[in-house]
């Protein structure tokens, strides 16, 4: 039984997206269509490797379809603005994993 790729387009993008709401699948569904914030959210959650629900489906979706694949892409080779988040400064070392 295979599921339509367009569901998994979907699933993926609720998941990745808005997580935890509380609003139900139809509600979400209407708003998913052709949202370009929703996808910069998507790959902004992909570039920073967030845990996401459910990866295995959401990364189906970017290798499968053209779209995904377009999207990656071309937010790859976007310039980054700015770097923030990052404590790693010139004068900061960074903490060694699991030594205190």
């Amino acid at each position: 039984m295979e599921q339509p790729l367009q569901l998994t387009e979907q699933r993926a993008e609720v998941l990745a997206t808005l997580g935890e709401s509380r609003l139900s699948w139809r509600e979400l569904s209407n708003r998913l269509p052709g949202r370009p914030m929703l996808w910069r959210t998507v790959l902004w959650l992909v570039d920073r490797r967030l845990v996401l629900r459910d990866t295995t489906v959401f990364g189906e979706f970017l290798e499968r379809t053209s779209a995904g694949a377009e999207l990656l892409a071309a937010h790859r080779s976007q310039p980054q603005r700015h770097a923030r988040g990052t404590r790693q400064g010139p004068g900061r070392r960074p903490r060694a994993a699991g030594r205190r």
